[in-house]
């Protein structure tokens, strides 16, 4: 496991992951007494790699329904889809449909607007010699089904990060592309319920490359608006790298000024959640020595930065994935490391005035751990995935799942 902002995560080597499923507090609960406990999953048959992104859940009467997406590395080093269903109960793996003679095909983002509706994308490379396209499924309840997507015009590789959904029939998936014309654009692409179609989105001016990570989105027909995050660089080579945010209303995308960072330090947004087009949070990281955790509040007009809870001793810290219920009940889930110890999960809940740190679970024999994904359906109840270390040395890791 190894930092990743700046960076999208198409881009990471692949290590063993884990999913951490994770049972949120009560409504009354402060950072004190709050625990988070690990969750068994089902691993793939055929592989000792694999790892989970994303996770999206919805309630269902008393209980909880999830889909976990994320990657495993076949018996014939293949990078297949992984798709992890939580029933209520336990997590079992979803067989998922792979283009054959694909020699990679990954998801990374999932939104579900009910258990029995799911969208997940992704990107997928065909051959050895063909580019890296978009990759888009569907949930219908039953089975999972591949949806046609198109790549933007002459690009030479292309993906998705994340996805939003309002309903069955609308959802917004981001990424980027690379082509002659650009070594870096961001890419947003719109589900109707029957096709996808390319939106325009704006890069930052006179920026060398442009990234969306996240999206999220409220509201019902015309009145949905979206707010997705990334990153750009100010050079070819990728250093400085500042946040980026976009907000889409009436259909339109256009860009919104996020705030300097300390000392105008590099800094990337990886996720965001918004209870309303008037309040949203994204997390991400700054570059503060190793990296800092980062977070930053929307309240309808502008972005600032808010005070994440960091580990006293901390040397590193990130935050990955964030999901909010209401705008006072948020939670952000990555990683933190103390010199050269291994990285342990991070987890931090707003409670409508400040982040409080609150203790996370890790498998009994992990030498480290990380999260990347949560989803929450109730202030009491959320689910987190990520990955885990057998071995401070270890290549591969092994997947867990943490839950309170």
């Amino acid at each position: 496991m190894r930092a990743r902002y700046g960076r999208s995560r198409h881009a990471r080597p692949l290590i063993l992951v884990v999913v951490a499923t994770l049972t949120l507090w009560t409504a009354n609960a402060d950072a004190a007494g709050t625990k988070w406990a690990v969750a068994p999953i089902a691993a793939p048959g055929g592989t000792n790699q694999s790892f989970l992104d994303a996770v999206s859940c919805r309630a269902v009467r008393t209980a909880t329904a999830c889909m976990a997406v994320g990657s495993f590395v076949s018996a014939k080093g293949i990078v297949l889809p992984l798709i992890e269903r939580w029933n209520g109960r336990k997590w079992t793996v979803s067989k998922g449909p792979v283009k054959p003679g694909a020699i990679l095909s990954t998801l990374v983002g999932v939104s579900c607007v009910t258990p029995k509706s799911c969208i997940a994308v992704g990107s997928v490379r065909p051959s050895v010699k063909g580019a890296t396209v978009p990759l888009a499924e569907r949930w219908n309840g039953k089975a999972w089904k591949v949806l046609p997507i198109k790549a933007p015009g002459g690009a030479t590789s292309s993906y998705l990060d994340a996805v939003s959904c309002t309903s069955a029939k609308s959802c917004y998936a981001v990424g980027g592309y690379k082509s002659a014309a650009t070594i870096g654009a961001p890419l947003v692409e719109r589900w109707n319920g029957s096709r996808w179609t390319i939106m325009g989105s704006p890069s930052v001016g006179k920026a060398a490359t442009t990234f969306l990570s996240g999206v999220s989105c409220t509201g019902a027909g015309a009145n949905v608006t979206c707010a997705a995050v990334g990153s750009y660089t100010a050079r070819p080579e990728g250093n400085p790298f500042y946040a980026v945010a976009q907000r889409m209303v009436h259909g339109k995308w256009s860009l919104v000024a996020t705030p300097k960072v300390g000392n105008d330090q590099s800094n990337a947004l990886t996720s965001v959640a918004c209870s309303g087009p008037k309040s949203c949070f994204a997390a991400g990281a700054r570059q503060a020595g190793a990296g800092a955790a980062l977070i930053e509040r929307w309240n309808g007009k502008t972005w600032s930065v808010a005070t994440a809870a960091i580990p006293r001793g901390a040397t590193l810290s990130q935050f990955n994935g964030i999901a909010c219920v209401t705008r006072i009940n948020c939670v952000a889930t990555g990683l933190f490391a103390k010199g050269f110890a291994p990285h342990a999960s991070l987890i931090n809940r707003w409670n409508g005035r400040k982040w409080v740190i609150q203790p996370s679970g890790a498998p009994a024999r992990a030498a480290g751990t990380s999260l990347s994904g949560v989803s929450c359906t109730s202030v009491g109840r959320c689910f987190a995935v990520g990955t885990y270390l057998t071995s401070k040395f270890a290549n591969p890791p092994a997947g867990f799942s943490t839950h309170r």
